[in-house]
């Protein structure tokens, strides 16, 4: 199997069908807070929004935060260079598949700018982007060079206005640039007469580039390096200013194309073949980097450089970005730079010869950088939040206020000072909801709501429209210091900042914008709500307006099932009401348990619903939870493996474990004593097990009876805690003793 070779070189019940599951398992989750690595879209972080910066960010992120706080501007075109590079770090984009999508776009640009010369070509040639070595794939052709052939199509499509031979025979020759490996057409005899010295000048100067572009992509790259020098040393040619930059790409591809060994190998490195062409190229680019007049090409030579210096001297490499990634103005070299210092980045390896900012920049990443919960032996938040808050104090920079506010704790020396000093930064500044956030956050623990509730409050929905874990975070806080239940309502829900399998830090960006996320419930729909949350008070949730059809749907169920467990008849009946009006294939069955004539009754009638109905369960379920969705064609009768199938027995909360303060008294108890009852039902399946049993034997000639018996079997199969246990077997022995006959034993051959 051929391997990508990075060279960074350029650039009823319900009987409605079942769904179908996948043919392995899926372990996508959406999560809802990014650790590692800013909310896409990136390009709201590369502007400046910074957000809510947390500290276990990769080391780019953070250093390109440090370089906003203090004020060092970004162009239009770096930022533009920090999107495109971030995602491709992020894994969203830049695969070898991209790069040979017939539909890129840099191959679109190239394909029309040729439809659009005066040519004679019926049709566009194949073009050859990537290439194979030594069971390798590599790129062969970069975005870069489709780019400049589109602009320079149209430029002498332009210039050449009056000479379409020429055009033509440029356009041909481009074609096998482009395309396998050939010597270039022969230039056609008799179009120099007549032309103006600029127009043969220029003639020749694209053909010798066009030969040299030839010579590096069909592999020649010494021979292409010294046609590359030859248009440097060309004082008519429009591209000298690039000639050195190029020969020394064609130095670099050498390099790495002659490697016998892994790109990171120690000997590799050492061998003649690697270190001669890397340090040609790397004089070659000093010389590049030493001339103004060759501007144009610095950024990409620094690039370049960067990725030499990488390999050669990589300990070198990181210390001299502590301050490279400082500089402005340095183009997409910035991208480059801070890729490599993320790569490159140690908490454990400082650089004594930095000055200045690189060095306060240096001791600000191992004093923030917390990626481990400070498990590293010298890390703790204790002596982080020390240094911070002595820095802050020396130099009033923000990058130490934001990471002492990180590192507190509501009994830190000097919080209230802090806290002071953080007030005063307006929310509008890059920084300003991270300081927002934290001080929050700590005026919270410090019982001090009303302050907190006010500092929260300069942050607006506008801030974090872009910013999905920005705002979730800001909800939780907001969630915490709720004073109704409506305000708890409102921000009890979560919008998806990503997918993600096993690695956070390389989650799967959503291909739709922020504000069409899904929104679920996350685990604050336990924790936090969870213990204070009657089955009367989840009716009103439903009923509500602060929910998406979804979720009012779930919450909905969730009110019935919670009161068919606890046995709270009068919410049961109100929600059997509410349900018949929006599920149309449960609506007689529904009715008819209101109809009963008994609470004994409702809720038997109650209890054989909910064992049919897999989806059910008397919690808020964190996730993308069973696809709720509004559909009234959803099937809540399929058990599915790899999912959630009824409820599992949940933990007995401790006293006074939910933080909502105004929930009265006298309902916090009616919640702390709903809780218990389930504690004490158990898993779902076993606690179906003993109704159907119980039932059965006190009502055996109950035509429910059989049916509940059933269910129970049915359920163990995939119900939490229903196999092998005690109660399914009960359950299918007592089915199979008393109703053999029917047609619920005869679906129920054996237990699981």
């Amino acid at each position: 199997m051929k391997t990508f070779l990075p060279l960074l070189l350029g650039v009823a019940l319900l009987t409605l069908p079942g769904r179908a599951d996948a043919c392995g398992p899926d372990y996508r989750e959406p999560f809802f807070v990014h650790s590692t690595h800013p909310d896409r879209p990136f390009s709201t972080y590369a502007e400046g929004h910074l957000g809510i910066l947390q500290p276990t960010y990769r080391a780019m992120y953070l250093a390109y935060a440090y370089r906003t706080m203090l004020g060092v501007p970004t162009t239009p075109r770096e930022q533009q260079a920090l999107l495109e590079g971030w995602s491709r770090e992020q894994g969203d984009s830049g695969s070898l598949r991209e790069v040979n999508d017939p539909e890129s776009p840099t191959l679109r640009a190239w394909r029309q700018a040729r439809a659009e010369l005066p040519q004679e070509t019926p049709s566009t040639p194949e073009v050859l982007e990537a290439d194979s070595r030594d069971y390798a794939s590599y790129v062969r052709i970069n975005e870069d060079a489709l780019k400049h052939a589109a602009e320079t199509a149209r430029t002498l499509a332009r210039l050449w206005k009056k000479r379409p031979a020429l055009l033509r025979e440029w356009l041909r020759a481009q074609d096998v640039v482009f395309g396998a490996c050939a010597p270039l057409p022969d230039r056609e005899e008799g179009l120099d007469e007549g032309l103006t010295p600029a127009e043969r000048s220029r003639r020749a100067a694209e053909r010798a580039y066009q030969e040299a572009a030839r010579l590096f992509y069909c592999g020649d790259f010494p021979a292409a390096a010294q046609a590359f020098q030859a248009i440097a040393a060309s004082p008519d040619s429009p591209y000298r200013n690039m000639g050195l930059y190029l020969a020394a790409r064609a130095l670099v591809r050498q390099a790495m194309l002659a490697r016998k060994d892994g790109e990171g190998s120690t000997q590799a490195m050492q061998e003649p073949s690697f270190q001669k062409p890397f340090r040609e190229a790397e004089k070659l680019l000093g010389t590049v980097l030493a001339n103004p007049k060759q501007r144009e090409a610095h950024a990409p030579a620094r690039r370049l450089l960067g990725f030499i210096r990488y390999r050669l001297a990589p300990e070198q490499r990181r210390c001299e970005l502590y301050s490279l990634i400082l500089e402005k103005g340095t183009g997409t070299a910035l991208e480059a730079e801070l890729i490599d210092f993320t790569h490159l980045f140690s908490p454990e390896r400082t650089c004594p010869g930095l000055k200045g900012d690189a060095a306060d920049l240096e001791v600000w990443l191992r004093t923030t950088w917390a990626p481990y919960e400070y498990t590293l032996p010298e890390k703790s938040p204790d002596k982080d939040y020390e240094t911070a808050l002595a820095r802050w104090k020396k130099t009033s920079r923000l990058p130490w206020l934001v990471t002492a506010l990180m590192k507190a704790r509501p009994d830190s020396p000097g919080l209230a000072e802090l806290l002071e000093d953080a007030g005063k930064v307006p929310a509008s500044e890059p920084v300003g909801v991270t300081v927002a956030y934290y001080s929050g956050h700590l005026l919270r623990e410090l019982g001090r709501a009303d302050e907190a509730r006010q500092r929260l409050a300069r942050v607006t929905p506008e801030m974090t429209a872009e910013q999905v874990s920005t705002d979730n975070l800001l909800r939780r806080e907001r969630l915490l210091l709720a004073t109704s239940w409506d305000e708890a309502f409102r921000n009890l829900t979560r919008r998806v900042a990503g997918e993600t399998g096993y690695d956070i830090g390389y989650s799967d960006a959503i291909p739709v914008p922020p504000s069409k996320r899904p929104i679920y419930f996350d685990t604050d729909a336990r924790s936090v709500l969870g213990p204070v949350l009657t089955a009367r008070r989840m009716l009103e949730l439903a009923r509500g307006d602060a929910l998406p059809p979804g979720l009012r749907r779930q919450v909905g169920w969730a009110a019935f099932t919670k009161a068919t467990v606890v046995g709270d008849d009068e919410t049961l009946q109100a929600a059997a009401r509410a349900l018949a009006e929006t599920e149309p294939t449960a609506r007689e069955e529904l009715l008819r348990i209101v109809g009963r004539p008994t609470p004994e009754d409702r809720r038997f009638d109650a209890q054989v619903l909910v064992m049919g109905l897999p989806l059910l369960s008397p919690f808020l379920e964190p996730g993308a939870d069973r696809y709720w969705s509004a559909d009234p064609k959803l099937n809540l009768t399929v058990d599915e493996s790899r999912a959630r199938n009824w409820w599992c027995a949940p933990p007995m909360p401790k006293e006074g474990s939910s933080p909502l303060a105004f929930v009265p008294e006298e309902e916090r108890q009616a919640a702390l004593a709903e809780r218990k009852q389930l504690v004490e039902a158990g898993n779902s399946v076993s606690w179906f097990g003993r109704v159907a049993v119980e039932w059965a034997q006190a009502h055996p000639e109950d035509p429910r009876s059989p049916v509940a018996l059933y269910r129970v079997v049915r359920a163990s199969k995939r119900g939490c805690g229903g196999q092998n246990t005690k109660e399914a077997t009960a359950a299918f022995r007592l089915l199979h003793q008393r109703y053999a006959k029917s047609d619920q034993a005869k679906r129920a051959p054996y237990v699981y």
